[in-house]
């Protein structure tokens, strides 16, 4: 009996550890599944998405707000383009100190010109062919070139420049003399008074001929700038935003190189490389690569180097290797099917 107490014991105490070496491991298993669920909560769950939704979701009200005020905008610059023709048919035979009905006779030209001319469709716009000789294919994409470019600027700064001059001719307009009478009926009463002041070298102000005539230029050609900048910051804005994005991953545009080109495709490398000695600078950034830390990786298909940074900003934009073109974003032939 005396020996069977110590084997008992024994036995106790080896079932004990075992017991114990068992919880742990249920406990560590139990430990690993509730991280692992928490984890995919947190992923699936809309606060793990917050990150990367953000972004996406401010750029989406963004172009809400924008797409809403553009709208309201067209329509009130509809709106003064008719009051505009309307007046100058009233007044188009007056004669005064401006040329203001030859102001109207050109914006209106300019717009039957975008109405004709600018209109895009998929080989670009009628003008562009017309004056530029160039067409777009969209089964071969190119570049858009200078001359082209400098056609699709020409109009919208033409368009800037002409409400201009209608702010500075109406402002240079004579005010109307206090004791004159008001109106386009009271000058044509009046015939041998303007008769004797056109014949004098002087004529009529367009505030006295012409008053709503007048009223309608200032209030179209300013709403116009202000339209046109609106446009124009907008655009700029919105571009830099969509650039910010792909930058960054949150959004993918269609000639950025597939998730992990950067990783199959380059190879670190060192200050003691061959090719470095070849090409000493980024050529992304424009860096020595001898004046940074950064890490430095040579492209395996054409061995040209780069900051590994500054090559993965471009590769979420591009495909091609900066300097020869060729495709970073194919699966190397080791690695293919």
């Amino acid at each position: 009996m005396a020996m069977l107490c110590p084997l008992v014991s024994y036995q106790g105490t080896n079932s004990d550890s075992d017991t114990e070496a068992a919880a742990r491991r249920d406990a560590a298993e139990a430990a690993a599944h509730l991280v692992e669920s928490e984890a995919e909560q947190a992923e699936g769950s809309p606060s793990g998405q917050d990150t990367r939704e953000a972004p996406i979701l401010q750029l989406a009200c963004a172009v809400c707000v924008f797409g809403t005020l553009l709208c309201v905008m067209t329509v009130v610059s509809l709106s003064l383009m008719v009051w505009l023709v309307f007046e100058y048919t009233q007044y188009n035979t007056a004669t005064c100190d401006i040329p203001i009905q030859l102001w109207v006779q050109v914006v209106c030209l300019t717009a039957l010109f975008n109405m004709a001319c600018n209109q895009q469709d998929r080989h670009g716009s009628l003008g562009a062919r017309v004056f530029c000789g160039w067409s777009y294919d969209p089964d071969n994409p190119e570049r858009v070139p200078c001359r082209v470019q400098l056609y699709n600027l020409l109009v919208p700064v033409f368009t800037m420049v002409w409400n201009c001059v209608g702010l500075y001719w109406v402002s240079i307009a004579r005010s109307v003399h206090p004791h004159s009478h008001r109106g386009h009926d009271s000058i044509h009463g009046d015939a041998t008074g303007a008769s004797s002041f056109l014949h004098s070298g002087n004529r009529l102000p367009c505030k006295e001929v012409a008053p709503e005539l007048v009223n309608s230029v200032r209030a179209y050609a300013s709403f116009n700038l202000l339209y046109s900048f609106f446009i124009l910051f907008s655009i700029v804005g919105f571009s830099q935003t969509l650039y910010w994005l792909a930058r960054r991953g949150l959004i993918r545009v269609s000639d950025a190189a597939p998730p992990g080109s950067l990783e199959r495709n380059t190879e670190e490398v060192t200050l003691s490389d061959l090719a470095i000695a070849e090409q000493p600078q980024c050529s992304i950034c424009l860096e020595d690569f001898k004046d940074t830390t950064d890490v430095m990786v040579k492209t395996k298909l054409c061995g040209h180097v780069f900051h590994k940074e500054h090559l993965a900003n471009w590769l979420s934009m591009h495909r091609t290797c900066p300097l020869c073109r060729n495709d970073l974003g194919a699966m190397p032939r080791s690695e293919g099917p």
